[in-house]
């Protein structure tokens, strides 16, 4: 049996996106380039980072590059994506409605995590 065999759907259902980021280099850059951070990120974002710490930022631009890495796709704008949490902490992402369709996205899970020195963001797809 060879993958050409098993069935389309099967073999479009997951698609996963890691990244890592180094804090204090992320932390450098963000203060060298002022309108970098309006960039990548919403308010909403901003606000609730600027109570935690820089690291809190490397994670949500973590997940945003391991969503792109998961979608693949060309034209994904940093703002397509927005970090939230829930009331428990756990975090989840308000996906723009025009990226959702284009991928058929059913379901999207991520996970982050840091210490003062290292961000790490997983994203994982679920395909319709």
């Amino acid at each position: 049996m060879s993958i050409s065999d098993i069935p389309l759907l099967i073999q479009m259902t997951n698609s996963i996106g890691i990244d890592i980021v180094d804090v204090k280099d992320f932390k450098k850059r963000i203060k060298r380039t002022f309108p970098l951070k309006k960039r990548l990120f919403t308010e909403y974002e901003v606000s609730y980072c600027s109570k935690k710490g820089i690291e809190h930022l490397a994670g949500r631009f973590a997940v945003k590059e391991a969503f792109a890495k998961a979608c693949n796709l060309n034209n994904l704008s940093w703002g397509d994506v927005e970090v939230r949490n829930l009331p428990s902490g756990k975090p989840y992402l308000v996906i723009n409605q025009r990226v959702k369709n284009k991928l058929k996205i059913k379901d999207v899970e991520i996970s982050i995590s840091h210490t003062k020195h290292i961000a790490v963001g997983v994203v994982m797809l679920s395909i319709k």
